[in-house]
């Protein structure tokens, strides 16, 4: 009966808590306006800073943050709530932020207080050696690098949320703090992106010619490393030498035929191996001549590195870099770089200095590749820088 009583009054707090809407109330005090009803219309920190200001912007994140945060501590502390109940406040006071009552339930997305908490477990984690501060520091640069190349906090968001929702269990494992962790990761990964889906951050504004599902079928490229680390090389190199060999077969039939084959190549790979078969062929090279984990970088650099260059470059992409590349798209592929060579370095026997390297000098091949396609010289020639290093430095 105790423990039904302090979850029912844990609720209550935790919703109070989160109805608390320091934008709308900042606006109704220092304009006089509902702030959902101007600039951004939401009552979120960035429509505080465009229309009040500064300080109202850092009060209204910092209340916003610490919100979940409240009610998770006066649950635990002041009602006696037990551990295995915690996440019930934080959801409540997510609730709360996003149908404050007496806003006719048209609040905010709920992003901030789950980061809050989020941010509130992992430190505590960090305190009591359970979370390695590398790994916050890896989503925060992650986090950085997109924000700077999109000015885009859906896009930042997607990536950092998705990044922490696969961190969090391979620090934490199986335990009450990852589960709330990952719940609220998930949940702030789906609500950007319905946000962005519904604001068409996804669109090609430039009508750059893509074929999607070679888009989707990259990262789906590193089901290879769990091959190697399962089966073996060789059984690895028997899958990825046939595989190299029909695309290069469709390749040799296209210009033999003259068809264009237009649902699976661009205009562009008319006249030219697609980029598919150089990729193939190079991931199968790196299998083949590097030791141990490297291949595995090449592959995550070549494939979700390319990926985030690609989706960046095409709907950031304003700044040229160096003739067709652009700033934006390059630091895009260095962040999906870093995150899916971190995510490795959690599971494998691999440095995190090599992968940072690794990862930028990868950025810098893509960046300048003219005379070899980028799917061929990224994964072979940061496979070989990778492999110096190793042997000369002993990273």
């Amino acid at each position: 009966m105790q423990t039904a009583a302090g979850i029912g009054l844990s609720i209550l707090v935790g919703y109070l808590l989160g109805s608390l809407s320091p934008a709308y109330l900042l606006g109704r005090l220092l304009k006089g306006i509902d702030i959902r009803t101007v600039n951004f219309r939401n009552a979120g920190t960035r429509n505080v800073k465009a229309t009040l200001g500064t300080w109202p912007a850092v009060v209204t994140a910092v209340v916003d943050l610490a919100k979940g945060v409240g009610a998770l501590l006066v649950a635990r502390h002041l009602l006696g709530l037990p551990e295995a109940f915690v996440a019930v406040p934080v959801a409540a006071a997510v609730a709360g932020h996003i149908f404050p009552f007496y806003l006719r339930f048209r609040g905010g997305r709920g992003t901030a207080t789950a980061i809050g908490v989020f941010l509130w477990i992992t430190g505590a984690e960090i305190a009591a050696g359970r979370f390695a501060p590398l790994s916050l520091a890896a989503i925060l640069l992650v986090a950085l690098v997109m924000y700077l190349a999109t000015h885009s906090g859906d896009a930042t968001g997607i990536v950092a949320f998705f990044f922490m929702l696969v961190v969090t269990p391979l620090e934490l494992g199986v335990s009450g703090a990852s589960i709330l962790c990952m719940a609220l990761s998930a949940f702030m990964l789906a609500m950007t992106l319905r946000k962005a889906i519904a604001l068409g951050l996804f669109r090609n504004e430039r009508g750059v010619e893509l074929r999607i599902w070679r888009l989707v079928a990259r990262p789906f490229a590193m089901l290879f490393i769990p091959i190697d680390v399962l089966w073996g090389r060789t059984v690895l190199l028997l899958i990825l030498g046939p595989l190299a060999l029909v695309f290069i077969g469709i390749d040799l039939f296209r210009f033999a035929s003259r068809r264009q084959l237009a649902l699976m190549y661009t205009t562009s790979e008319l006249k030219r191996f697609s980029s598919m078969t150089y990729f193939l062929i190079a991931i199968f090279i790196g299998f083949l001549v590097f030791p141990d984990v490297i291949p595995y970088l090449g592959l995550a650099y070549s494939s979700v590195g390319d990926l985030f260059s690609k989706l960046v470059g095409i709907r950031f992409g304003r700044h040229p870099l160096y003739k067709s590349k652009t700033w934006e798209g390059t630091a895009g592929f260095f962040a999906g770089a870093v995150m899916t060579g971190y995510i490795l370095s959690l599971l494998l026997p691999l440095s995190v200095p090599l992968m940072l390297l690794g990862a930028g000098f990868a950025a810098a091949v893509e960046l300048f590749s003219e005379l070899l396609d980028d799917n061929f010289s990224v994964s072979l020639l940061t496979g070989g820088f990778l492999a110096a290093l190793r042997f000369f430095l002993k990273i």
